[in-house]
């Protein structure tokens, strides 16, 4: 017998793509919710339901692919493997991004646009 889900890989992709995120918000809405309830800070609310959505989309991608495609390893068919080489690259990346990132606080720094603090 096919699972139901498995109907879901027949459709178009554009509703693939809604249905998945109806998922997750089905899922992250009812948690993230007490937490902008609870929280004052508007800051931290923000950071702990994006981390929160962020962890539950890798926990449901894997669930996802396994349920609706019977791929049970959906990330490697993709190439996201723990590479020698893809780690390498990975670190390059960051630096880079770290690099530009300090490279333009340092510009505007000496353009006056940062309040650098005593």
């Amino acid at each position: 017998m096919i699972n139901r889900l498995q109907i879901i890989a027949s459709y178009p992709f554009p509703l693939r793509v809604i249905i998945f995120l109806l998922i997750l918000l089905a899922i992250w809405l009812p948690l993230a919710a007490p937490i902008y309830l609870l929280v004052k800070d508007s800051n931290l609310a923000t950071i702990l339901t994006m981390g929160l959505l962020f962890t539950e989309f890798l926990f449901l991608v894997p669930r996802w692919g396994k349920q609706v495609y019977g791929q049970t390893q959906l990330l490697k068919s993709y190439g996201l493997i723990n590479t020698r080489k893809n780690g390498f690259e990975l670190l390059i990346g960051l630096a880079i991004g770290l690099l530009l990132t300090f490279s333009l606080f340092a510009v505007q720094g000496l353009f006056g646009l940062v309040a650098w603090q005593n």
